[in-house]
């Protein structure tokens, strides 16, 4: 998967993500938001790093700790 394109999910799966938002901070869960297109088109790396004025390899390594948070909680809700 090229990862500057933003990542195709089943609507369970959003509405999943969706759900474990609040266990974010403000600026993860709008991230996770803009990535993952929860409520608004999902978003690739490169314009993610843009609205947050930041470089992309910034941005990638903050989306890489927060889908680890993701995945944590994402596991352990089950």
């Amino acid at each position: 998967m090229d990862e500057l394109k933003p990542p195709t999910i089943s609507f369970i799966k959003k509405e999943k993500i969706s759900e474990l938002l609040n266990y974010f901070t403000q600026e993860e869960a709008d991230i996770l938001r803009m990535r993952y297109g929860i409520g608004q088109p999902a978003m690739p790396i490169y314009k993610i790093a843009k609205v947050k004025n930041m470089s992309v390899t910034q941005t990638k390594l903050l989306i890489r700790d927060i889908e680890k948070k993701l995945i944590k909680q994402l596991r352990t809700s089950r």
